[in-house]
């Protein structure tokens, strides 16, 4: 059987010459003008020798020894360098790491050079010194031109090997005959699994990508057109602008250049900012409360992967109140109260950072009235609180059966945060603003109605003197007392006015009128003041007074103008035929007084504003008291300017108790 020759070089008349020489001889000879056919040639053919030369295009001898010599089946086959530049290259031919090295000298020498290499393996004589020698090096000479111009290839390949930028060359039917070391970590590819290939058929069965309607027709690239293109593609988790460009030559064909840049991090960086642009147009588009919160969630849930995000708000004291939930859930629903120690001392605690629960039984035990309204025991948890001005405002909770949470950028997390705590502080602000317009609104309309009412009263009475329509002296006497009564309540309501304005105004320079104040002696003038409106209800007073004298340093007339209110006010809320209850003791030198009705009560939603400035409580479908909404915020300020304090403890239909404690003996800063 003949021995198989495969002889790959791109110039035609030393693959003639070489196949007609070995075929003289008794071979079976198979020329290849292109590295790539070759390539493809040995998967299917087996050879006994590859004579391979060493400037080629695409694909040299030096990559293409590197290929053949990788593959398995090939292991047995010598693979023979022929090469024009073995004096001007010496030291790096011999680094191909070839079987044989063979100069071309000039053509009798050097066919005979061939025959001779391929006879040294067939005699199986002195093979190994073959691979340390140019055979024919002596009889070639140097040329300067040729040693310059193959510098400049070194150099350029240096270039291109080292170069951050994926560089991917391709002939006119996009078969990859070259990849810098980028393009090959951009693609996650071995050199030797695409060289040869399509590059369309990489794409397709590796990514599932369908690039052929990305890059020029193969048509236009073969053509002597001249064309350049950009796209982006993302392949996988990575980003990359893709330059393509024709390759031109005059004396090999056509072929595309494709020039793959790694713009990940700034797709990423320009993602975020689209997000967090979105999500700061989302939020400021709203101010009601509600619709900012659910703002909120709807936007995590776009980028969080969360089985369930709850967010909660902070109410006055260590209580959470739940205002939305998303995702599994069973029973828990907005307006839920939990009292929960854990999420509270994660929001003082870590106030900027998000804490992290891997671990079912730990978030079981933290969170147990929680997720027993949830339904399902959460694996991992993410608490983040919400935060403004080192006040906690609220807790966002992303919890998952089983997943972690780390497939999101903290940075833009954190950021998203940010933009969360303003919009939900200006939310909380724009709720009191409008709280504190309706609380104005009430106030004129209340105080408007208070001036207006004394004042009517006054008129009419004028009016009747005047007319002379009362000729007896006791109706004359009853209408002006009705007259100096009503005088006196537009009095103590202008007193009332006076007095907030001037603790607004100046409340940390308020001088009080100093004097030793008789608690008993102050309880008794104001029961003495209004017992004719007790009377007109039947309304008994009784007071139950401790054995000793109460005591303390403060001003008469604002504790006097204090306790007048708070009776003033169990009468105007007790029912026909009731009592009213005042009682004082002494504990640790406070002195306590009670006052209590057995009146209407104030519903248990409303308690925690009745000292509010305007606030009125709602006294249902019968009201018939009248008042400004400022009374008890009065009382409050008055017993904090003594350095005391005021509770409040009411049932409805039941009655209301205010408790006011005040220190004995203790004289009041100025």
């Amino acid at each position: 059987m003949k021995k198989r020759v495969l002889v790959v070089d791109n110039n035609h008349f030393f693959l003639e010459t070489i196949k007609k020489f070995l075929e003289e001889r008794g071979y079976s000879v198979t020329p290849v003008d292109d590295p790539l056919v070759a390539l493809e040639i040995v998967k299917k053919e087996r050879f006994d020798y590859i004579l391979v030369d060493h400037i080629m295009p695409k694909i040299d001898g030096t990559r293409l020894c590197s290929y053949l010599k990788k593959n398995p089946n090939l292991k047995e086959t010598p693979v023979i360098i022929l090469t024009g530049v073995a004096i001007e290259a010496s030291s790096r031919v011999k680094e191909i790491n070839a079987d044989a090295y063979i100069a071309k000298s000039p053509i009798p020498n050097f066919m005979s050079d061939v025959f001779s290499v391929i006879k040294t393996y067939e005699d199986n004589k002195n093979v190994e010194e073959l691979k340390e020698k140019v055979v024919g090096i002596e009889k070639i000479y140097p040329r300067e031109m040729t040693k310059e111009l193959m510098d400049i290839e070194t150099h350029l390949n240096q270039i291109l090997t080292t170069m951050t930028e994926g560089i991917i060359e391709c002939d006119s039917s996009y078969k990859i005959f070259f990849a810098n070391n980028a393009a090959l970590k951009f693609l996650n590819f071995e050199e030797k699994d695409i060289i040869g290939k399509s590059l369309f058929d990489l794409f397709k069965n590796r990514f599932g990508i369908e690039a052929e309607k990305l890059f020029p027709d193969k048509s236009f690239v073969a053509s002597e057109k001249a064309f350049s293109d950009q796209f982006c593609l993302s392949i996988k988790d990575k980003t990359f602008c893709i330059n393509v460009n024709a390759l031109k030559s005059k004396t090999i064909e056509n072929g595309i250049l494709i020039v793959l840049e790694d713009i990940t991090d700034l797709t990423n960086r320009i993602n975020e900012q689209n997000i967090m642009n979105n999500f700061a147009k989302t939020l400021i588009s709203e101010l009601e409360l509600e619709d900012v919160i659910k703002n909120i969630v709807s936007s995590f849930k776009a980028f969080i992967n969360a089985d369930t995000i709850i967010f909660m708000l902070f109410k006055d004291n260590e209580d959470i109140i739940v205002k939305d939930v998303y995702g599994l859930n069973n029973k828990l629903a907005p307006n839920n109260v939990f009292n929960l120690d854990f999420l509270f001392d994660r929001c003082i605690d870590q106030p900027n950072k998000p804490h992290f629960i891997n671990d079912c039984h730990k978030i079981k035990e933290k969170l147990k009235p929680l997720t027993e309204k949830l339904g399902y025991i959460p694996c991992n948890a993410l608490i983040q609180s919400i935060k403004f001005q080192q006040q906690c405002l609220g807790i966002l909770l992303f919890l998952n059966k089983d997943k972690e949470f780390n497939n999101f950028s903290m940075q833009l997390f954190q950021s998203l945060i940010n933009f969360s705590s303003i919009a939900l502080e200006n939310a909380l602000r724009y709720r009191r603003l409008k709280e504190l317009n309706l609380w104005r609104q009430n106030y004129m309309a209340n105080i408007s109605h208070e001036l207006r009412t004394p004042l009517t009263i006054v008129k009419g009475f004028n009016e009747i003197l005047v007319g002379d329509m009362i000729k007896d002296e006791q109706s004359k006497k009853s209408i002006l007392t009705n007259m100096l009564n009503e005088v006196n309540n537009l009095a103590r309501l202008i007193d009332n006015l006076l007095t907030i304005s001037k603790f607004e105004k100046i409340p940390t320079i308020l001088k009080i009128k100093h004097s030793q104040v008789s608690i008993h002696e102050v309880i008794n003038e104001s029961l003495d003041l209004l017992k004719s409106d007790a009377a007109g209800k039947n309304i008994v007073f009784r007071t139950f007074f401790c054995g000793e004298e109460l005591i303390v340093d403060g001003d008469k007339d604002l504790l006097l103008q204090s306790f007048y209110h708070l009776i003033s006010n169990a009468i105007k809320y007790s029912k026909k035929d009731n009592k009213i209850e005042v009682i004082t003791s002494i504990n640790a030198n406070l002195a306590y007084i009670k006052i209590r009705d057995y009146g209407i009560g104030i519903p248990p939603d409303q308690i925690d504003n009745v000292f509010e400035k305007f606030y009125m409580v709602d006294a249902g479908p019968n009201k018939t008291t009248r008042g400004t909404g400022l009374g008890l915020y009065l009382v409050r300020e008055i017993i904090n300017l003594h350095h005391g304090n005021i509770q409040v403890d009411s049932s409805l239909n039941r009655g209301t108790v205010f408790t006011i404690k005040l220190p004995l003996g203790t004289e009041l800063a100025l």
